[in-house]
């Protein structure tokens, strides 16, 4: 089912007991259309293929930011499962369109990098998960810059 329900093209979380607008429906649709590339990478059911697109292209087509305390966190666990379905659904699915493609490496370049690309340095949990999700959006982007810069911040975060 997806979740796009809210109005505004912003998800706005403040903390995790103030919750605002589009946060919950933002994860759960990136992680349902991680699932749907993820099956039908497996099963070669195009039906998932076409379910995890619409995903992707709904939010491509609305969302224009993440705002408050909380947005790089909220940022990083949806951009996370952004990524990989985008990457598995652009390599290994041609039904999806270029045009599509376009506008949805333009959220991730746009509206998820660049909160997530130099992580956190105040929370271990929030700096990882914003990794991830970086470089996730770099090899999705094909942004060597990128994807040198989140693995940079990951080998420094290693030791930890």
């Amino acid at each position: 089912m997806l979740r796009l329900l809210f109005s505004s093209a912003i998800v706005r979380l403040l903390n995790f007991l103030s919750y605002i607008a589009g946060c919950h429906e933002e994860r759960g649709d990136a992680i349902a259309a991680d699932s749907h590339a993820l099956l039908y990478y497996f099963a070669n059911d195009t039906t998932y293929a076409e379910k995890s697109r619409s995903y992707m292209n709904a939010w491509a087509n609305k969302i224009e930011d993440h705002t408050y305390s909380n947005a790089p966190l909220q940022t990083g666990w949806s951009a996370a499962s952004w990524a990989r379905a985008g990457a598995l659904l652009r390599f290994a699915y041609p039904g999806w369109p270029s045009a599509e493609i376009t506008k949805f490496k333009t959220m991730l370049k746009n509206v998820y990098l660049p909160k997530v690309l130099y992580g956190d340095d105040g929370t271990g949990n929030w700096d990882l998960v914003m990794n991830a999700a970086s470089i996730g959006i770099a090899i999705f982007l094909e942004d060597k810059t990128s994807y040198d810069t989140a693995m940079n911040i990951f080998k420094g975060r290693v030791p930890a």
